[in-house]
């Protein structure tokens, strides 16, 4: 949960998105989507509106284009670093969860195993 609630704070912070925008992505993460392909769609709206812009100005869009490219990286990169942060932390909480399972579960054979010994004990 804590990792959505980074992921929220940077769909807030992207510029290119207008308020409707950040309410409508935070609201999909909030809904449980999977936040990669909140991820993605945010890279495609944003990608949407340069394409708008340079369609607007009657430029063609040159891929090749330094500049363009430059802004394209500069956006991909935010996205990427977003999509890397979420995903280390994730890989975070699964092992954090895999160690509670495996000393939960230890401590559970401990306390039977006590159990066992007690009645063992009794009996003698």
């Amino acid at each position: 949960m804590e990792k959505i609630e980074e992921l929220i704070s940077h769909i807030q912070k992207v510029e290119g998105l207008t308020e409707e925008e950040r309410t409508y992505f935070i609201k999909e993460l909030q809904d449980g989507k999977n936040p990669e392909e909140v991820l993605d769609e945010i890279e495609d709206k944003l990608q949407e509106k340069i394409d708008n812009i340079f369609d607007s100005e009657g430029v063609k869009l040159d891929e090749n284009d330094p500049e363009y490219q430059v802004k394209l990286k500069e956006m991909t990169d935010g996205v990427t670093s977003a999509e890397a942060e979420f995903n280390q932390t994730m890989s975070e909480i699964e092992k954090e969860t895999d160690q509670l399972q495996g000393d939960t579960s230890k401590e559970l054979d401990d306390a039977k195993l006590e159990e066992v010994r007690s009645k063992l004990a009794t009996k003698e």
